[in-house]
C-alpha cells in the first residue's frame, strides 16, 4: 500500500468552474491527439495528472510575478475580499 500525503485546498465556485473548463478541454484535446483517456485511467486522471499539473503550473507562474503583480492578480480576480487598502 503506498501512503500519500493528501492537501484540501477551498476554491471559490468561479475558480472550480474555470478548472473544470480547462480540464475537459486539455482531456479531449488529449484523447484526440493521443488516444489516452484521462478518464479511463486505472487511477483518476483528474486529481492523480490534471489537478497537481494546474498547481504545479500555477505556483511556477506566480513565483516569477512581483509583489505589485501579485495584489494586482489577486485584486482583479476577486479571490480575496479582505485585503487592506494599499495606503494602510
Amino acid at each position: 500500500m503506498t501512503q500519500r500525503e493528501h492537501d484540501t485546498y477551498y476554491l471559490d465556485e468561479d475558480v472550480r468552474e474555470e478548472l473544470e473548463r480547462v480540464y475537459r478541454r486539455m482531456s479531449l484535446d488529449l484523447l484526440e491527439e493521443t488516444g489516452v483517456d484521462l478518464d479511463e485511467q486505472r487511477v483518476g486522471g483528474r486529481n492523480r495528472y490534471f489537478r497537481p499539473l494546474a498547481l504545479l503550473l500555477g505556483a511556477r507562474e506566480i513565483a516569477d510575478m512581483s509583489p505589485e503583480e501579485l495584489r494586482e492578480t489577486v485584486e482583479q480576480e476577486g479571490l480575496i475580499d479582505d485585503l487592506p487598502d494599499e495606503n494602510e
